[in-house]
């Protein structure tokens, strides 16, 4: 991993990662406002891939285990179906847009949908790659 090279131990990397893969959640609990479970759900894609990190850092410790390739499957596996989801939830909107002014601010959200799947994609490769 490209951070490798920055002194920073396994176990640091290890612990940051799963950190922010606990954080993404905890945010949506906020004492601030209501609690929602959609808000949860929203943000487990992310949540996802920091625990995909995580597992990357440690993965030399688990490496021809059974479990350990469970754990990569699944974590492939949730991560290919946000990546599938969000590259292709909003082709329709795209196929009818117009070349009005108010179009413009309607195309923007598939552009962001593409950038997270784009990610989730990434991930999975890597992921898999490294296993």
């Amino acid at each position: 991993m490209p951070w490798n090279g920055g002194g920073m131990l396994p176990e640091a990397q290890t612990t940051f990662f799963a950190a922010a893969a606990l954080w993404f959640p905890l945010t949506a609990v906020s004492r601030h406002r209501q609690f929602e479970l959609t808000d949860v759900a929203r943000r487990l894609p992310y949540a996802a891939g920091m625990a995909a990190m995580a597992w990357m850092t440690n993965l030399g410790h688990s490496t021809g285990s059974m479990a350990g390739d469970v754990v990569t499957g699944l974590l492939a596996l949730y991560l290919l179906a946000c990546a599938l989801r969000s590259l292709t939830r909003d082709i329709p909107m795209l196929r009818r847009a117009s070349g009005t002014a108010d179009s413009t601010t309607d195309i923007r959200a598939p552009y962001t949908h593409f950038w997270h799947g784009s990610m989730a994609l990434g991930m999975v490769i890597m992921l898999l790659m490294h296993h």
